[in-house]
């Protein structure tokens, strides 16, 4: 399927919560739906490989929105808004993306892409909760947009990859693998407070 990506950490990332740590994947908390590419170091992610080493009994599911699902049903004055926009991102942790906290430039990505491999459109978006401590990165649309405005437009785009028809929700067992086509799906994690969780996951370009 292709070469795995090594980042500082290596090849392989063990995603449980640690003491105290202020980076979202390595708590309790949800994760919102992102695609590994916006803010990424390293080559384009195409697969992503996951793991499931312990799995807990009430949250943690898996989110994952299909990209060719979300382009059938969502509105044609959104997907027409969101051909014309740039989201910027601004990274608040460093080893794993593109820019480092307190840079000066920082990825602005358009959220409809063409993918070079498959020639479909893919979302390539990543969303961010702008009240929690401990997220990876801020994401705003920039160019002509207000906070609010931009604020709003992300939250529209975020519901719409939440209908029924879009996300799968999946619930782990130990010993499940998972791969993802990175250029294909968004992703992210449903929040299991008080709960065991341990995910070992592998990027593939």
């Amino acid at each position: 399927m292709g070469n795995p990506v090594e980042y500082n950490f290596g090849t392989k990332l063990s995603l449980e919560p640690r003491q105290d740590s202020d980076n979202v994947q390595f708590t309790e908390r949800g994760m919102r739906l992102h695609a590994d590419s916006p803010f990424n170091a390293g080559p384009p992610v195409k697969y992503i490989g996951m793991y499931c080493v312990a799995a807990p009994d009430e949250g943690g599911e898996s989110l994952i929105a299909m990209c060719d699902a979300f382009f059938q049903q969502a509105p044609d004055d959104l997907l027409d808004t969101m051909h014309e926009i740039l989201v910027e991102y601004r990274n608040r942790i460093a080893d794993y993306y593109k820019d480092h906290p307190g840079r000066a430039e920082h990825p602005r990505v358009k959220p409809i892409q063409i993918d070079p491999d498959t020639g479909r459109r893919r979302l390539v978006i990543g969303f961010t909760d702008p009240d929690d401590p401990t997220r990876t990165h801020d994401a705003a649309v920039v160019v002509g947009y207000s906070a609010d405005e931009s604020a709003e437009l992300l939250r529209r785009i975020e519901a719409e990859l939440h209908k029924p028809a879009v996300l799968y929700t999946h619930k782990w067992r130990a010993g499940e693998v998972m791969v993802l086509d990175n250029r294909r799906v968004l992703h992210g994690r449903a929040a299991f407070p008080n709960q065991t969780r341990k995910i070992v996951r592998l990027s593939v370009a």
